[in-house]
């Protein structure tokens, strides 16, 4: 992946699939869409998961075991057998298509719980009845010692679950109809992102692998894959929060410099209405001005699908017949109610975003 990010269509070396993605406001705003949805996920997740562990090791009560038989029956069943249910509810909620669809379902982690469930109850039970005796409360007790015994841990499933959020594709697929919602993870793969897939894939890459980098002493130690014997990866020095503050500086630099370049680089265009009369070529159906005749095709406006806001250009393939006057005959007849585009100020593809200025006929 990393080899054909510096890749251009022809083979060679090149940079233009990074000069493409910084210029794509798209791509960032699915990027800003990724880090929101699993921030807010882990911000009311990991807290659920830490009381909730807290209460299975610490205390009994009656209907436990039950209870924790449906945290591990959370883990084993697939999205697939959950996902008609979880629409219903999102649906009869008024949720669906809103952000709330993709967080909702995953403020409680199944797998985050039975991990903190099984490290907390290897946690020597002198500890609560000496908290006890000191007349330390439960909640004291949990704040105070058991979180910051439980910090390798609390560190390796929040690395986890990041990146099992950083990369979800299935819920915001069946919750998400609008496509500018939609996270990194499911946009990387569409035909908008075509031209740069190996270069955003990259940058899709970058957080999980510094958390790894960073963090691989208290993942492996937390989740206790090593015994004692210090983990296998080299310790690395700890530089705090820096490396990530300047990812995402860089990030937001990025993304103001891409809405300005998006400006630069949209083409305005103006626009010719078919119903338009004209005084030449009469006795055929569709007339039009040769400058809406682009290498044989006809561009029309659209509502761009990505947000049902903005326009782009739609290429239509046509047949000319005849020129005249500064004007040309078709063979195929053209929509009346739709626009087509009369003159651009940059080359246009099909599909690109435009910016309409005015009526040309005006």
């Amino acid at each position: 992946m990393v080899y054909n990010s510096f890749l251009d269509i022809d083979g060679g070396f090149s940079l233009t699939q990074y000069g493409a993605l910084l210029c794509n406001v798209r791509f960032f705003r699915a990027f800003w869409n990724s880090v929101g949805y699993t921030f807010v996920i882990l911000v009311f997740s990991l807290p659920i998961s830490l009381t909730a562990a807290y209460g299975f090791s610490r205390f009994d009560f009656k209907g436990k075991i039950g209870m924790l038989f449906l945290v591990i029956l959370t883990m084993l069943l697939p999205f697939q057998a959950t996902m008609v249910s979880q629409y219903m509810v999102l649906k009869w909620l008024g949720l669906i298509n809103t952000p709330a669809a993709v967080i909702m379902p995953n403020i409680f982690g199944g797998f985050s719980t039975f991990l903190l469930t099984q490290y907390m109850s290897g946690i020597d039970r002198a500890i609560y009845e000496a908290a006890d005796i000191e007349g330390i409360g439960a909640l004291q007790t949990f704040l105070r010692i058991i979180i910051p015994q439980c910090k390798n841990m609390i560190c390796g499933v929040a690395i986890l679950s990041l990146v099992n959020y950083w990369s979800m594709i299935e819920q915001p697929s069946m919750f998400l109809n609008e496509y500018y919602r939609q996270p990194l993870s499911i946009q990387l793969g569409g035909t908008a992102f075509k031209s740069f897939a190996n270069a955003g894939g990259v940058i899709f890459c970058i957080l999980p692998l510094m958390l790894l980098y960073y963090n691989s002493d208290e993942l492996i130690e937390g989740i206790g894959w090593v015994g004692g014997q210090g983990s296998i990866l080299k310790k690395r020095d700890k530089k705090g929060l820096k490396p990530f503050v300047v990812f995402f500086v860089f990030m937001l630099a990025a993304t103001l410099m891409a809405q300005k370049l998006s400006y630069l680089t949209t083409p305005k265009v103006s626009v010719y209405n078919p119903n338009t009369p004209v005084n030449v070529l009469s006795e055929y159906q569709t007339v039009i001005p040769e400058a809406c005749l682009k290498n044989g095709a006809v561009y029309f406006i659209d509502i761009d699908r990505y947000n049902n806001t903005s326009y782009q250009a739609v290429a239509v393939p046509v047949t000319p017949i005849v020129f005249k006057d500064g004007y040309v005959a078709l063979e195929e007849t053209l929509s009346n109610d739709r626009q087509i585009i009369f003159h651009s100020s940059l080359p246009l593809h099909d599909g690109d975003v435009v910016e309409v200025l005015e009526d040309a006929a005006k």
